[in-house]
């Protein structure tokens, strides 16, 4: 072989095992960060009961209106298990779009789509639904009994309104979503007071009042016919009726707490995600690059010697070095990220063995392109050396 043919095949050999061992991660980060299906099978393998117990009631049970109803904290997490199907579903979109812009480009706005789908009115109305109200609605019901009223026991008959007090409470809140999202992306100092007159639930309360008293008559009325008691009572409600509230106020800086900048913490991460987008693209491009270089320089080999004793001998090691070095790091690295995942405090416990799985998942195109890099490489050394070997060093392509 003469001199310039030699240090061609060392150079290009040289060459291609560095684009080689480039491309072993490259292979990695496409078949999984920016593989959108990828994604997808590992957040629909996300244990949702898990998320919600460990990392959404936590977020909830801050809220200082929650102090005071200790049981809010259970029967949330029942209603949101009972729909978490459809809240996976909403968050899988929200992350797929925007995996989707980083990956591919196009349109995205972070804030719009978790509004659109995380924050839909209709799936909070069915969350809302399913989360039981009565201590809540125990509560607003005494604090709408008048003072005059103070010294007798009413108890029993207050319990029987609670009922239709809960469903409408559900009602107006679920028509209040819309603004309790308004409020959690003001990102302002807004007093976020909401009123609500309560006019139409008083016909459900008098009536369910109205049935508990005349079921079982205070002692106070045991003198009076059963006939006129039904006067008795609606004489006594028109006059306690003045004494009502007419509307109900609602302070969500006091329940929820002051608003957390929803849209501006969005923003932030909307921000990043545009940002990370003219790199992503800048790697792929690059990725394609050097798949394409590999290519030409594996071709130009080819081309250089039209021998398949010299060629084996030159690509061999440059994919046999390669698949070892990408490898042996891509063990070492699949290691540490698991070993830091498993040591980390920050980690839910029920979270871990999905982020184990998937901080190994992330090597797994590596490791296998390592393999059989290396199995290739050191394929064609061996038949290169055992041509060699017998004489047969003019085999041609």
């Amino acid at each position: 072989m003469s001199t310039p043919k030699t240090v061609a095949n060392i150079l290009l050999g040289i060459l291609l095992f560095f684009c080689l061992l480039a491309l072993g991660p490259g292979v990695a980060v496409q078949a999984t960060i920016l593989n959108t299906g990828y994604v997808e099978r590992n957040l629909n393998s996300l244990d949702i009961d898990a998320v919600i117990e460990e990392v959404v009631l936590p977020e909830v049970a801050r809220f200082p209106g929650f102090a005071r109803y200790g049981f809010l904290p259970g029967s949330i997490e029942s209603a949101l298990l009972k729909h978490k199907d459809d809240i996976k579903q909403a968050v899988l979109e929200v992350i797929t779009d925007a995996h989707r812009y980083v990956a591919r480009g196009g349109e995205f706005d972070l804030a719009a789509a978790v509004r659109a789908r995380l924050l839909d009115p209709k799936l909070g109305a069915a969350v809302l639904a399913d989360v039981d109200l009565t201590s809540v609605a125990q509560e607003i019901i005494r604090q709408m009994v008048p003072s005059v009223l103070s010294s007798y026991n009413i108890t029993p008959y207050l319990d029987s309104a609670v009922g239709p007090l809960e469903i409408w409470l559900k009602a107006r809140m679920t028509e209040l979503l819309p603004e309790v999202y308004d409020y959690l992306f003001s990102g302002g100092p807004d007093p976020g007071v909401v009123r609500i007159p309560v006019g139409d639930v008083m016909d459900g309360i008098r009536l369910a009042l109205r049935a508990a008293f005349l079921g079982s008559p205070p002692l106070e009325a045991s003198s009076i016919p059963q006939a006129l008691l039904g006067g008795v009572f609606d004489t006594g409600w028109e006059a306690i009726r003045r004494l009502l509230p007419v509307a109900m106020e609602i302070d969500l800086t006091s329940n929820i707490g002051a608003p957390v900048g929803l849209t501006a913490a969005l923003d932030d991460i909307d921000n990043a995600l545009h940002r990370a987008r003219p790199w992503v693209q800048g790697f792929q491009n690059s990725f394609w690059v050097l798949a394409g270089l590999s290519l030409v320089i594996v071709i130009a080999i080819i081309a250089i010697n039209l021998n398949f004793v010299v060629i084996s001998l030159v690509l061999g090691p440059a994919l046999a070095l390669a698949g070892l070095l990408n490898l042996s790091g891509g063990l070492f690295a699949r290691n540490a990220l698991t070993g830091a995942v498993s040591q980390s405090a920050d980690v839910p416990a029920a979270l871990e063995p999905w982020l184990l799985r998937l901080s190994s998942g992330l090597f797994q195109p590596l490791l296998i392109f390592a393999a059989v890099s290396l199995i290739i490489g050191l394929a064609l050394v061996v038949v290169g050396l055992v041509l060699r070997q017998r004489g047969y060093p003019a085999v041609k392509v």
